[in-house]
């Protein structure tokens, strides 16, 4: 936190700077005097010496007010109340001086002639200090925060009714940082983010079990085409096993055939055996090497349509959730407001009343009238403070919370206007 100076112009105690010329206090009822006599108006003559001396002492309070000395400012409370009862914190610099306006002048020397520097601080550091709480009172934490220049314009034109009775002019306004207590700055990003956060967890988990599901049907009919290669191939294993048996029956009826002419008979068994055994190992590579690729193959690509299907289908499941979000608000048309501030109700009746309950009375005294209503009208104060926070919510954002929960937002009428 950093606390703000406000330097108010005045006579410098320090040894080594003498004060510019000023009039004595006796000097000053006597012109006062004779302003008086004639009708409320100085004679020129008079006038002009009174501007002239005044300016100069001016000056002189001017040069001092700005150098930091540890005499010349006093400390602001920056802690104030904002629209709502949030606590905050703000920091700033803010500069007064005399008035060179002739008018102002005259104010300035009729309730600070003769007075100390100290008092003529005191008094406009309790000014702005009444306006400042005063200010700070009408604008929300987000108006404080977003625009400063409208809180400075906003403090200007408060204190400056009271500052030209003094004959002090409010030179320069600075505001340095805004913070709370209570985070509530904080938590209204924290609100977006968190709902943002929860809209896409649920998205993606909708996507996500689309896509397990896709997967899975993928991977059954991934299964399926497997299951049927493998029976493809233990059937041609079995053929083959059938072919065996058939052909060595042929070569034993062969060989009991032709032991007359066994050696050309055996010649001619022999190529044939090596005919059929070729044969044989064609088929049997064919079995265990290029009929396990194929299937290897189909199932691969049934594998990599599943993989894309997936992925296909999360981007549609994502687009779908948006697009049924999106029509659940447009269906729900002025309804959507009021479901939303249902979700979340408890949670804006939470911070109303941590507000509100951080309005604490250490000691009362209640005066009454005789008719006995200052009691009752106190006590009724507490359920008003609710009622002016929704307000306070309904004027800088638009949304009546109240009527949204009692339904009276919804009325034909108001919908008919709406429309």
């Amino acid at each position: 936190m950093v606390n703000p100076r406000l330097w108010v112009l005045g006579r410098r105690n320090s040894r080594d700077q003498a004060p510019a010329s000023h009039l004595s206090a006796e000097r000053g009822a006597h012109l006062l005097r004779e302003a008086q006599a004639h009708g409320g108006r100085l004679d020129p003559r008079i006038h002009n010496r009174l501007r002239r001396r005044a300016t100069q002492k001016a000056a002189h309070r001017e040069r001092v007010a700005h150098e930091p000395e540890h005499d010349g400012g006093a400390d602001l409370d920056s802690r104030r109340l904002l629209k709502g009862r949030h606590p905050a914190e703000r920091g700033r610099d803010r500069h007064v001086k005399i008035s060179s306006d002739p008018i102002l002048i005259g104010n300035a020397i009729e309730r600070f002639l003769g007075r100390d520097p100290e008092e003529i601080r005191r008094v406009a550091k309790e000014t702005l200090e009444g306006h400042l709480r005063g200010v700070l009172a009408t604008l929300t934490p987000e108006e404080v925060n977003e625009d400063r220049l409208k809180f400075a314009g906003e403090l200007s034109h408060e204190s400056e009714e009271d500052l030209v009775k003094l004959g002090i002019q409010l030179d320069t306004l600075k505001i340095q940082h805004v913070s709370d207590d209570v985070d509530y700055l904080d938590s209204i990003g924290r609100k977006a983010i968190a709902k943002v956060i929860r809209d896409a967890e649920i998205a993606e988990s909708d996507a996500k079990r689309a896509a397990e599901q896709t997967e899975a049907e993928n991977m059954g009919r991934a299964n399926v085409t497997r299951a049927n290669a493998e029976a493809a191939i233990a059937r041609l294993q079995n053929d083959l096993r059938r072919i065996q048996a058939d052909l060595e029956a042929r070569v034993q009826s062969e060989e009991e055939r032709t032991t007359a002419a066994a050696r050309e008979a055996r010649a001619t068994a022999e190529q044939e055996l090596q005919r059929i055994r070729a044969e044989l190992e064609t088929i049997r590579l064919q079995a265990d090497a290029v009929l396990p690729a194929e299937a290897n193959k189909v199932a691969q690509e049934f594998v990599a349509r599943g993989e894309a299907a997936s992925i296909r289908e999360q981007g549609s499941a994502m687009a779908e959730a948006f697009t049924r979000l999106h029509e659940a608000w447009r269906e729900a048309g002025s309804n959507a407001l009021s479901v939303y501030l249902i979700e979340d109700i408890d949670k804006l009746l939470k911070r109303a009343a941590d507000g509100i309950a951080r309005v604490q009375v250490e000691n009362l005294n209640v005066i009454d009238s005789g008719e006995g209503k200052t009691l009752s009208a106190y006590v009724a104060a507490y359920p008003a403070m609710m009622e002016t926070v929704f307000d306070a919510v309904k004027r800088t954002t638009g949304i009546d919370i109240a009527g949204e929960i009692s339904g009276t937002n919804h009325t034909p009428e108001k919908e008919e206007q709406s429309r």
